[in-house]
């Protein structure tokens, strides 16, 4: 896992003109948590490059957002709440 943390770390930068979008990084044998503070559309584009890394070595995420929203779950919409934002 040590060549993917750099490449991880590598992809976030490149993504976002050399300004480092994430805050922590940590993993923990299989598991990485990490705080990202960069624009929402490049996180969902970083995603995607991290699961292209390796072959077999997938990644998902939990989105957390600190935004409230009012619509029940059953209702369409979009804004930055987590149920609208996340990603499985």
């Amino acid at each position: 896992m040590g060549p993917i943390d750099k490449a991880i770390l590598d992809l976030a930068n490149n993504l976002t003109q050399g300004i480092n979008p994430i805050l922590a990084y940590k993993r923990f044998l299989d598991d990485l948590f990490l705080i990202w503070t960069g624009p929402v559309e490049a996180l969902y584009e970083f995603l995607e490059l991290v699961n292209s890394i390796h072959p077999t070595i997938k990644f998902t995420a939990q989105i957390t957002c600190t935004f409230t929203c009012d619509f029940p779950p059953e209702v369409d919409h979009d804004c930055f709440c987590q149920q609208s934002r996340s990603v499985p």
